[in-house]
């Protein structure tokens, strides 16, 4: 599996692709997965897991031995003639990130970690953060933050940290307040919030946490979802996808757009077509 980015230079009448970050090709298992993203002026800033060997997903490894965590960065260059707009994005190498990964959290011997997959923020203060899901020796995961104050070249993880069995998290700035939307199995969503760069974290109970579920009865794998803050009409709000998964299991069908302004929850509708399968999504 290759990562792949796709852009469009005219609101998405056309279409062009470029391979991000290739994987080695060592072996017929290699690949690069959970692409997250952040964009930052002209560049952006991809972070995949990388694998060659091994055939299980990644929460039962029991060692990091066939793990690595990449950044590409990509630099995109517009130009106009003719009133044309054209554009192009130059990939540097996919650097190793490894060495800012430490080998205990909390006391915990960490394993692995990858983005929450999607799209993660730049913060109000310029720093570029991703949700990410971690992995221990005893093969938990949960959800923090991996941050850089310098553009990137180096990173920090906050101490702080959602509960066992929070993955895939999404997460955005709202009113001074890091939050973060976590996927949980059989269980429904948990939300945390944090004023101190997820350096403690508290359920946002009342509010976000506790809503969505991974089907109606709440009893079936969950999902990664989409979230990001925008502007309507001078209002702000938070925009939230996730499927409604009426077929259970991994299928994650009927994929929703629901909009809060973290006192109210109103459900906007549908956004996939039927009951197609819509497990990941990214709202921009």
């Amino acid at each position: 599996i290759d990562t792949v980015a796709k852009y469009s230079v005219d609101d998405g009448e056309a279409w062009e692709t470029q391979i991000a970050i290739k994987n080695s090709r060592a072996s017929s298992c290699s690949r690069v997965v959970d692409p997250t993203v952040i964009v930052k002026g002209n560049k952006i800033y991809v972070l995949v897991g990388s694998y060659n060997s091994s055939t299980i997903y990644w929460t039962w490894h029991g060692d990091a031995n066939d793990w690595d965590i990449l950044l590409a960065v990509g630099e995109v260059t517009k130009s106009t003639a003719g009133g044309n707009i054209t554009a192009s994005i130059k990939w540097g190498s996919p650097v190793s990130l490894k060495e800012f990964f430490p080998a205990e959290m909390e006391g915990m011997h960490t394993n692995q970690f990858l983005g929450g997959a999607g799209v993660a923020i730049v913060a109000s203060n310029g720093d570029l953060v991703y949700p990410v899901q971690v992995t221990n020796k005893r093969k938990q995961v949960f959800s923090k933050i991996f941050y850089s104050e310098d553009d990137g070249k180096t990173w920090k993880f906050g101490k702080g940290r959602s509960d066992f069995d929070c993955s895939e998290p999404v997460a955005l700035e709202w009113e001074g307040k890091l939050i973060i939307n976590t996927r949980v199995d059989y269980r429904r969503r948990l939300v945390y919030e944090s004023s101190v760069m997820g350096n403690t974290w508290v359920e946002a109970i009342g509010t976000l946490s506790r809503v969505w579920g991974p089907s109606p009865k709440s009893d079936q794998p969950g999902s990664q979802s989409s979230f990001t803050a925008v502007t309507i009409e001078g209002m702000r709000v938070m925009l939230f996808t996730h499927p409604l998964n009426f077929k259970g299991w991994w299928l994650r069908d009927r994929l929703q757009l629901w909009l809060t302004d973290n006192q109210r929850i109103y459900n906007v509708g549908q956004l996939s077509i039927g009951d197609e399968n819509s497990a990941y999504s990214s709202v921009l």
